[in-house]
């Protein structure tokens, strides 16, 4: 079994990266003949400097997207006059952490993809998207309910 030249956790005998720290493990190559042995440990060590992968984080707009979109939800359940969270600064405040919850997890999603899997909390992104989504239809459908009950529209 090869040792980790970083962290020193054996990996298994096919693995090409090391599972707890994600560092490339270096191969035994086998030259061709006419092949310097310093071209050999120079691309040797080009090799393992390009395998060597930063450690996965998650994405902080992902959280923040996350975040946002779980904010609605709690500013509606802790608002005890509905049509006051719909119509006025309460229901514009609903509308734009929607609507930048949406932004902000769009972002993050494309980064995230973009990434080659250096970046996680694609999840959370997508969480954050539909919540945020859900938001603005809810304050939209909202604020067509209370403009058709003020000016008499409705039924």
């Amino acid at each position: 079994m090869p040792a980790c030249p970083k962290c020193g956790a054996d990996a298994d005998d096919g693995a090409e990266k090391c599972f707890y720290c994600g560092t490339g493990l270096r191969r035994a190559t086998v030259e061709p003949s006419g092949t310097s042995p310093i071209l050999a440990t120079t691309a040797a060590a080009a090799q393992a400097s390009i395998n060597t992968a930063s450690p996965i984080r998650t994405h902080s707009g992902a959280v923040w997207a996350f975040v946002l979109g779980l904010l609605g939800p709690v500013l509606v359940l802790t608002t005890l006059a509905g049509a006051w969270f719909i119509s006025g600064r309460f229901g514009l405040t609903f509308a734009a952490t929607g609507i930048l919850a949406i932004v902000v997890s769009a972002i993050s999603i494309r980064r995230i993809s973009a990434s080659e899997g250096r970046l996680k909390g694609k999840g959370m992104a997508i969480w954050g998207l539909v919540l945020g989504a859900l938001m603005v239809v809810v304050w939209l459908v909202g604020l067509i309910r209370y403009l058709r009950y003020m000016h008499g529209f409705g039924g």
